[in-house]
């Protein structure tokens, strides 16, 4: 069965908790502790050729050329491993009782990042799939725990939220900008290791050569077993600068709000003020009834009418 575009008034938000299967609709300006969920859409080729597309001199519009470089912290996955974990150990009694030390959760930082590195910073590694094959290429990348509550979540429509797949005709400029943070955690006797930020991309038109920026932004969460590995989590994302019914024709395949269309000039104003200009997840976006999050803001997308 396919699923058809989204619903007027969905928020743009997917989670998926790790050992059951739930889901939440977020409210305006909140990020809760819950994972998106992904959806399996009908099967969409992307086409092959739809590569990284070398910045153009001429591309002076260029959204991400403009803003503050100093607020973003990189520009690939693999420097996310590199950033520091916020919060002193002895400030977290749980992390002093079990031993552990950032070396100890190496290993975790590397799982989370490989899983964000494939589902939202690799739009070209999708190229050419089809959609079991990209939902096999995720699932290859996602942790355990998560795995039977994203294979749900895919199922029931929701796949643009973990496979950040462009559709035709349209194409990445350049590479993708990074903002993020890890923060040490516990609840109560339990360890645990948080990770938010933004994920910002340039995108073209290839056929009108119109050019604008589509960004997720995403908040993990992961208790810590006796060797710092992640026993279970939590994991959320909104999507912004894209225009959601086409998306939800195109079989999940993500079509940016980058037209001279006026609705789209206004997703794309939104994404810019409200995302890009301020691209840190605050720590209190995994708190429970956190207000200062802002993710999720609808202006930042365009419904169906």
């Amino acid at each position: 069965m396919t699923p058809g575009p989204p619903r007027p008034g969905t928020p743009p938000t997917g989670s998926l908790p790790a050992g059951r299967a739930a889901r939440a609709l977020l409210p305006r300006r909140r990020l809760t502790a819950t994972v998106l969920g992904i959806g399996l859409l009908a099967p969409a080729a992307c086409s092959p050729g739809a590569q990284p597309v070398a910045t153009d001199p001429e591309l002076a519009r260029d959204p991400l050329a403009t803003v503050d470089q100093s607020a973003w912290d990189a520009h690939e996955a693999g420097a996310l491993t590199g950033l520091p974990i916020e919060g002193d150990l002895a400030d977290f009694a749980s992390w002093e009782e079990a031993g552990l030390d950032d070396s100890s959760v190496a290993s975790t930082r590397q799982q989370l990042v490989d899983f964000l590195g494939t589902v939202y910073l690799s739009p070209s590694s999708f190229a050419g799939l089809s959609d079991a094959e990209t939902r096999s290429r995720v699932d290859e990348v996602t942790p355990d725990f998560w795995k039977d509550d994203l294979a749900e979540a895919w199922d029931e429509g929701n796949r643009h939220f973990y496979a950040f797949a462009l559709a035709d005709p349209f194409a990445p400029v350049g590479a993708p900008r990074i903002a993020a943070n890890w923060y040490r955690a516990e609840d109560g006797s339990v360890p645990q290791l948080m990770t938010t930020g933004t994920f910002a991309h340039t995108v073209i038109d290839t056929s009108s050569r119109e050019v604008g920026v589509v960004a997720q932004r995403f908040a993990m969460r992961v208790d810590l077993g006796a060797q710092g590995e992640a026993v279970r989590g939590m994991h959320q994302v909104t999507l912004h600068g894209l225009d959601l019914c086409a998306t939800g024709e195109a079989g999940g395949l993500h079509v940016p709000a980058i037209s001279t269309a006026r609705a789209h000039q206004a997703v794309q104003s939104a994404t810019m003020d409200q995302v890009i200009a301020s691209p840190r997840v605050p720590r209190t976006a995994l708190d429970s009834g956190s207000e200062d999050a802002r993710q999720g803001d609808r202006e930042t997308v365009l419904f169906c009418d």
